[in-house]
């Protein structure tokens, strides 16, 4: 028996006051028996949705289909508050579509409920007033650190072939192994994955990349030929070079933070630019990530290439901070798992201390004139004060000083008429 939350005993306390049965079950239980803390549970219980609604009225309504509301108690201003969701005890039809069972039947049991879960370790369940459920020896797997399916491996990848990656997800979190029938299954379909969820297959990936043991998830994931789901053609075309970046990968990157672009970023750079850049498309990132992780690709040696403080600014300006900053972060993890020197690491920061200390301008922001002050001036409108703007930056990068009104404005003017000079604003004359 566990040490359940008392909001998760006050559920299932309610729901046996009206003569339902309740349990935690499934991960929450897991984790709670590896020792870990659980803040999502799932509970569990023969009472259906119309009576949970009735028992729960403040409770969000997840499926009608599934049964399942949801009980969120993070909002009562408690850092120690829980989510918990509670789905009606079910046993599933046919996977037709290899995502979701065509049709759910209700039942009154647990044991019936336990018998559609994934793996052994999940499919345990606890109640406080009764003996812990595991009719598949989840205990023991848990114990002797296993994941394994419960029932037929083959039978249960091919209903959800996602089952396969979320093994290699579970392993990885928790350091565990994947049993050898279960491991099997898994390289045995694992084409299978192509008709799965790519939302779904790009989750489990983030979290097998952020996990205590991502270097042990990369390599499952390769070894059981998992790897084109997440990488696509590009995982048969790996030369020598590339496969060894990404062993040495998979050896260092627990030594990272687990932060997850920039594990990302770590992963794609093991590929040369073509190969990362299609790799990048396979997952269906949000714009955002993709910006960051085709910088990753596109972008460090230019970063590694700032050698003054005035390509610094520069940089700073064209990518803004946020890119920088992620870029730069990219770098001091690539050194970690590649064994780099830190020169020009140290170099960087230190031109940046300097620019900082000494209050140098580096964006339009930090000019002493605005757009206003050009107008007003009879210089420009328009887009060509945007224009102008910039240009002075690349002039005060090189002459702080010179970040006056007066100074700027006789700039502008001199740009607005003369595009020469304008063009070799950033040209070093030679006397």
């Amino acid at each position: 028996m566990i040490k359940l939350p008392k909001e998760v005993n006050n559920i299932i306390k309610a729901l046996e006051k009206k003569g339902f049965s309740a349990y935690a079950v499934g991960g929450c239980v897991r984790d709670s028996l590896t020792g870990q803390q659980p803040i999502d549970w799932d509970l569990a219980t023969n009472a259906e949705s119309k009576d949970m609604k009735a028992i729960f009225p403040e409770a969000k309504v997840i499926s009608e289909k599934y049964s399942v509301i949801r009980i969120d108690h993070t909002k009562d201003d408690n850092d120690d508050g829980i989510i918990a969701d509670v789905a009606t005890f079910r046993k599933e039809g046919p996977y037709s579509d290899k995502r979701r069972p065509d049709s759910v039947e209700f039942v009154q049991s647990i044991e019936e409920d336990l018998k559609r879960r994934d793996f052994t370790v999940n499919a345990i369940a606890d109640n406080p007033s009764g003996k812990i459920v595991d009719p598949f020896e989840g205990r023991k797997d848990i114990e002797n650190r296993l994941i394994r399916t419960v029932g037929d491996p083959i039978e249960r990848f091919s209903e959800d072939p996602l089952r396969m990656i979320r093994a290699v997800r579970v392993a990885a979190e928790l350091d565990f192994d994947i049993h050898k029938k279960t491991y099997e299954a898994i390289v045995a379909n694992a084409g299978l994955l192509s008709k799965a969820n790519i939302k779904k297959i790009r989750e489990e990936f983030e979290r097998i990349i952020t996990a205590p043991n991502a270097g042990k998830g990369l390599r499952m994931l390769a070894g059981a030929d998992l790897m084109p789901a997440i990488i696509g053609d590009v995982a048969a075309k790996l030369n020598r070079r590339q496969m060894q970046q990404f062993s040495t990968l998979c050896d260092n990157i627990d030594k990272t933070k687990p932060v997850l672009k920039r594990r990302l970023g770590l992963f794609y750079t093991c590929f040369e630019e073509k190969k990362g850049m299609q790799a990048i498309e396979i997952l269906d990132y949000d714009e955002k990530t993709k910006e960051s992780l085709k910088d990753a690709l596109l972008m460090m040696e230019k970063l590694h290439f700032l050698r003054t403080g005035v390509d610094l600014k520069a940089f700073l300006v064209k990518y803004g901070p946020e890119r920088y900053e992620y870029l730069d972060n990219l770098s001091k993890a690539q050194r970690i798992v590649y064994d780099l020197g830190d020169a020009k690491i140290i170099s960087r920061h230190e031109l940046l201390k300097m620019i900082k200390d000494n209050n140098e301008p580096i964006y339009i922001e930090d000019l002493a004139i605005k757009g206003d002050d050009i107008i007003k001036a009879g210089i420009a409108e328009g887009e060509q004060v945007g224009h102008l703007l910039l240009m002075l930056t690349d002039i005060v990068h090189k002459k702080p000083k010179d970040n006056n009104k007066k100074t700027l404005l006789k700039y502008a003017r001199r740009f607005s008429k003369n595009k020469l000079a304008a063009r070799t604003r950033k040209v070093k004359w030679l006397r």
